[in-house]
């Protein structure tokens, strides 16, 4: 099959176009909100010493890393399962013939949710230690597993580990095309996002801290979050529906 990144992001400009109104509806408060939350109220993390820099001092980062870990993973966590709820349910309202409502999709989403988890965990662990490695293994791994949510959300009794393996079958000799998308995807959200979180880090470091200000810029970074993510779950969405994973092809 031909296919090219104008078909790909065509195709997702067209599926935002016809559903943003009911994507935005789950994006607000499943996406948008924890990260604002987030941003707002978690304390960042302690930064890291500079290269070379005293035993004593990296040890110290090391301690207080720990215990701000310690502190604040399980809001992490709890983020984390929120807004693959959020994005689960938009996959499910996307990709199921019988056009569920929101409850409805909510309710499946709920039930499949584990499973969810478990395969995108496992996926974000593998993808970021590529990503630490060389930047490349970690672009692969996500292009190989683009259709994994696509596939969990069109079949209710796919495993975690089945939805992998269809998504690489999928996706063979396509790969290169879906690294390069991704990677457009993934630059122009760090485009967007450093002079943001550069403000953000003068906000929190100043001596004078502005809460309106803060709370201006970190909105516009949580709808910048909002906006990668979206972006993200459309085009997974057309890369599922135009390699065959779907009868409803997208074209």
């Amino acid at each position: 099959m031909s296919l090219t990144p104008t078909d790909l992001l065509g195709d997702a400009w067209r599926q935002w176009r016809r559903e943003r109104t009911l994507l935005l509806a789950v994006a607000g408060p499943f996406v948008f909100l924890p990260s604002y939350a987030m941003a707002l109220l978690v304390t960042a993390a302690p930064a890291m010493p500079e290269r070379g820099a005293p035993q004593v001092e990296v040890l110290t980062w090391l301690n207080q890393f720990s215990d701000w870990a310690a502190a604040n993973s399980p809001w992490y966590l709890l983020q984390f399962a929120i807004t693959y709820f959020g994005v689960f349910t938009m996959l499910i309202l996307l990709l199921d013939p019988r056009r569920p409502t929101v409850g409805e999709a909510m309710r499946q989403a709920g039930r499949r949710l584990p499973r969810y988890l478990l395969a995108t965990f496992a996926i974000g662990m593998a993808a970021s230690a590529g990503l630490i490695l060389f930047v490349l293994p970690g672009v692969y791994i996500m292009a190989r597993t683009v259709g994994v949510g696509p596939a969990l959300a069109t079949d209710p009794h796919l495993s975690a580990a089945g939805a992998i393996s269809r998504s690489v079958a999928l996706t063979r000799g396509h790969v290169l095309l879906l690294m390069g998308v991704i990677l457009m995807l993934w630059v122009g959200g760090w485009i967007a996002e450093q002079p943001l979180a550069a403000v953000d880090h003068w906000l929190r470091d100043g001596a004078e801290p502005n809460p309106v200000a803060r709370a201006i810029v970190d909105a516009a970074l949580a709808g910048v979050a909002t906006a990668i993510a979206l972006a993200t779950l459309l085009v997974q969405v057309a890369a599922f529906q135009r390699l065959g994973g779907t009868a409803n092809s997208g074209t």
